[in-house]
């Protein structure tokens, strides 16, 4: 029995093998019932203790189960000629399974990312998209050639009103045009505010070009103590006096 399960081990098994060893365990099981029963009966003949017997069949079932067992898995990872297509048949079928469950798993994982998400217990859905930037179709861009100075096709000069105020008595207009002159090289257009109340200090609106605007409105340019700030046009609210322009502090 031994040298056959060795010899099922070194070859592979087939089907007919199999149902073959299953016949003879079976003979095995039979003979050595019958053997220990006519033993017991008989006594004269030879002295087989039986637990040794029952020992020895137990074992060599269990042998032959292991064997049996090990044929089996042989047929099962090896395909023989008769048994080809069975085995065929299984490795399809597992394979179909792992491809229907990847295929099912990459559905799913694209319904979550085409999914919105739902806020609230209504049944609107609120759908978040990126935001589109700003876009000023009127926005233009400006030259930077350098021109002749009797060239007659240049840019028009945009100027921006200011108001410096706390301004010394005795200063002059043209001390202040000197100034700004001297500081930018800018010859700008002053004029002397009209306060509705006198006060001890002396104020002017400016007319500065406006890609100049950043020069002026700096602390550095200005002497100690003369204060500076956009020109806001306040207009009188009385009927006579609806056409005078002040700018009180």
């Amino acid at each position: 029995m031994q040298a056959e399960i060795k010899h099922i081990k070194e070859k592979y098994a087939t089907s007919e093998d199999i149902c073959d060893l299953k016949l003879e365990v079976e003979l095995l099981k039979s003979s050595s019932t019958s053997l220990n029963h006519s033993k017991k009966l008989e006594g004269n003949k030879q002295k087989v203790p039986d637990s040794c017997g029952g020992r020895s069949a137990e074992n060599s079932v269990a042998a032959a189960i292991s064997a049996e067992d090990k044929a089996v898995r042989i047929v099962t990872h090896h395909t023989p000629e008769r048994s080809g297509q069975a085995s065929k048949s299984l490795h399809t079928d597992a394979g179909n399974k792992i491809n229907n469950a990847f295929r099912e798993t990459f559905s799913h994982v694209l319904q979550n990312e085409n999914k919105t998400q739902n806020f609230g217990t209504n049944e609107w859905t609120v759908v978040k998209r990126k935001k589109k930037l700003a876009y000023n179709r009127f926005a233009g861009n400006r030259g930077v050639a350098t021109i002749k100075p009797e060239a007659k096709f240049k840019a028009a000069q945009v100027c921006v009103p200011m108001y410096i105020y706390n301004v010394d008595k005795e200063v002059s207009e043209k001390d202040i045009m000197d100034y700004i002159q001297e500081k930018t090289g800018l010859l700008i257009k002053i004029e002397k505010m009209t306060m509705k109340i006198q006060k001890e200090y002396n104020s002017y609106k400016i007319f500065v070009p406006k890609h100049k605007e950043s020069v002026l409105m700096n602390d550095e340019f200005w002497p100690e103590g003369i204060s500076y700030r956009r020109f806001i046009d306040f207009k009188s609210k009385n009927k006579k006096d609806s056409d005078i322009r002040v700018n009180n502090i």
